[in-house]
């Protein structure tokens, strides 16, 4: 096994859990943005619609992911 082989692996590793932290922390303070732009009456039903629209998200990323599988065969990198 080679360097080059390791590399990418080692990257993932080590800053996978940071970009996806990093993407938390945007879309966090992405939606405290747009709620406290919202006046204090309808403060409440932005934070319902983006409730919606995470949990909307995830379902077709869901449905999307499962409709675009190709086959039950291992993929080439296990083997």
């Amino acid at each position: 096994m080679s360097f080059l082989t390791v590399l990418p692996l080692a990257f993932v590793m080590i800053a996978g859990p940071q970009i996806i932290s990093a993407g938390t922390m945007i879309a966090f303070w992405g939606t405290s943005l747009l709620e406290q732009a919202a006046s204090p009456s309808s403060q409440g039903t932005v934070k319902t619609l983006i409730d919606w629209l995470v949990v909307v998200l995830f379902l077709f990323l869901k449905v999307r992911t499962y409709l675009r599988r190709k086959t039950t065969e291992e993929p080439r990198w296990i083997g």
